[in-house]
This record gives C-alpha cells, sequence and structure tokens, in this order.
C-alpha cells in the first residue's frame, strides 16, 4: 500500500492496505484478544496490543487516502475507527495522523466555505 500511495496510486493503495486491515485483524485474533470495541472490549497487552495500533495505523492511512481522493466521508469514518483503535489499545485518540493532503480541504469543501 505504502509504494502505491508513494507513487500516487492511491486507488492500488487503498485496495493494499484493505487487505493488509483484513490480515491484520485475523493475526490480532489469533493473538488472543481480538479488537477491543470502545464500550467494554478486553484490554490487550503485549502481542495483541501491538497488532491492535498496527490496524489503527492502517486504518489511519486508509483515511488519508480517502482525503486525498476527496471522499471526506469514507475519511471521517477511518479516522474515527482508527482513533477507537488507538484508544482501545490505551493510547489517546490524538495519535491518528492527517498527512500531506490538507489542500484537498479546500477543494472539496468550497461550498461549505464559501456559505460560512
Amino acid at each position: 500500500g505504502e509504494v502505491s500511495r508513494d507513487h500516487n496510486n492511491l486507488g492500488k493503495a487503498l485496495e493494499y492496505f484493505g487487505e493488509a486491515v483484513e490480515i491484520q485483524k485475523k493475526v490480532v485474533a489469533c493473538a488472543g484478544a481480538g479488537i477491543a470495541t470502545a464500550n467494554g472490549g478486553r484490554r490487550r497487552v503485549g502481542r495483541s496490543e501491538k497488532g491492535a495500533i498496527a490496524v489503527a495505523k492502517t486504518v489511519n492511512e486508509i483515511g488519508n487516502i480517502h482525503l486525498g481522493n476527496g471522499d471526506i466521508s469514507s475519511m471521517m469514518e477511518a479516522f474515527v475507527e482508527s482513533a477507537r483503535l488507538y484508544q482501545a489499545a490505551s493510547l489517546s485518540a490524538n495519535t491518528v495522523v492527517v498527512r500531506d493532503h490538507l489542500y484537498g480541504l479546500d477543494v472539496c469543501c468550497q461550498q461549505t466555505s464559501s456559505a460560512a
């Protein structure tokens, strides 16, 4: 996913990161804890916690790709999910990183900004 993203092939990057999330979730589930939910899931430690953080990072990358594509709704879904996963792994929701594509907000949200 990273190579495709770095070569600006965002469609392919999205596909690869999506596949990576599914694989990471299976690995975390095999580690015995699964992905905890924000409303009372299991507390992960050790290897499964690291796996959950890896899932959160990959979902965060998916959010950045959606931002680059101008798909704000999907971007928000991914960033919220990433924040939820970070919190479930006892990290701050502020761990979510929005990268390189902020210029896209002006282009995508011109109608909103002109109404303000």
